[in-house]
């Protein structure tokens, strides 16, 4: 593709065909730039034909794809049935465009498909179920989009699926149990939907590989699923706006979670104080980032919570974000805080605390956001 500026190239096309499967990658491109035909072989060939790409302007002639990325290339209206053409394809990534309308059907036929990313692409309509047809899928990403409506109760049918991520959608309903079940997921990501109800998994027979579960910004309520606790490599666990309804957080469920290391714990609708020294369960943990705002926490921070950076030097990096504001703190700010030397965010704001300016945490060398009051 040309990057040029001048209206006046001649087009041309390619003077060797090749039978061989071919990957094309085309990202960031203005739609000034996009001006040419882009022209391949005619048995593996993709035309675009004008200077802003429209979606059903798209023609794509069987071919030998494996491999084909259009990132934010203003591409829009809807995808092309025709898509299903590509039947060669293992990973299409289309990330960042401006499309209408759902999948199409025919997407059901990629069935070599492993990489599907379509995230910030503006496809609306339900969760497509074509996609449990692609069974060889290892990762879907659709997060930012305009889709709804319920997930599919037999998501396990996708068994080798690693990295699924739906994420600021408009999806509602219970969260698909069988998600739970494929033994192969690494990456969950549900998060800032309307998913409602309790989670409900019931008893996980193989081991779970999970590293990051992401169910924030949703519906959910009732206790946390101590089902999390079986998640020994889960190291980004998101648990924000979780209504507790009974106001108590047990957090012995995260004490097996050796490799936790980014617990958002904020917002979790509690209706009664916490005291807060149940987080002196957190202790044997090695995080990274800890966050607890908007809860009803109470009391004073503990000082075990702050000699977590010490406890265990072989596997801690040290704390490097540590958000508790908006709850009901209230005491002195522990001196043992310049323990986390690494700490680089401090939020304390909207609480209870009766103390003087704490200057001396300018010992702590990497702190750069610092909020008090």
């Amino acid at each position: 593709m040309d990057n040029g500026s001048s209206d006046n190239t001649e087009e041309s096309t390619p003077s060797e065909y090749t039978d061989e499967p071919i990957s094309v990658g085309i990202f960031n491109c203005p739609r000034n730039v996009l001006r040419r035909y882009i022209v391949f072989p005619m048995n593996s060939g993709l035309v675009c034909p004008h200077r802003n790409i429209v979606g059903s302007s798209f023609y794509w002639q069987p071919q030998k794809f494996e491999v084909l990325k259009l990132l934010e290339c203003n591409l829009f209206g809807k995808l092309p049935s025709s898509l299903g053409n590509l039947s060669y394809l293992t990973h299409l990534d289309l990330d960042g465009n401006d499309f209408t309308g759902e999948l199409p059907d025919s997407m059901g036929n990629l069935n070599q498909l492993t990489k599907l990313i379509l995230a910030s692409s503006k496809l609306s309509g339900n969760f497509p179920h074509v996609l449990l047809n692609l069974s060889d899928l290892t990762t879907t990403n659709l997060h930012f989009n305009q889709l709804e409506g319920t997930l599919p109760a037999n998501m396990s049918s996708l068994s080798k699926l690693e990295y699924f991520n739906i994420g600021s959608n408009s999806f509602s309903g219970f969260v698909s149990s069988s998600l739970f079940m494929i033994p192969s997921l690494i990456h969950l990501s549900l998060e800032r939907n309307g998913f409602n109800g309790p989670l409900e998994i019931g008893n996980i027979s193989s081991p779970s590989e999970l590293q990051t579960l992401s169910l924030g910004g949703n519906n959910l309520k009732g206790p946390i699923p101590r089902f999390i606790s079986k998640l020994a490599g889960l190291s980004c666990l998101d648990l924000s706006f979780w209504n507790t309804i009974s106001g108590m957080v047990d957090f012995r469920i995260f004490l097996h979670l050796k490799s936790l290391t980014f617990p958002d714990l904020s917002h979790l609708n509690t209706r009664s104080m916490v005291d807060m020294s149940l987080l002196s369960h957190l202790m044997s943990l090695s995080l990274v980032h800890l966050s607890a705002s908007d809860n009803q926490f109470s009391g004073e921070i503990p000082k075990i919570i702050c000699e977590l950076d010490s406890l265990d030097e072989s596997v801690s990096v040290g704390l490097v974000s540590l958000d508790v504001s908006h709850n009901q703190l209230s005491g002195e700010l522990p001196k043992s805080l310049i323990n986390f030397t690494y700490l680089q965010f401090l939020n304390v704001e909207d609480n209870m605390f009766n103390d003087t300016f704490p200057f001396w945490l300018r010992v702590l060398p990497g702190l750069q956001f610092l909020v008090l009051f």
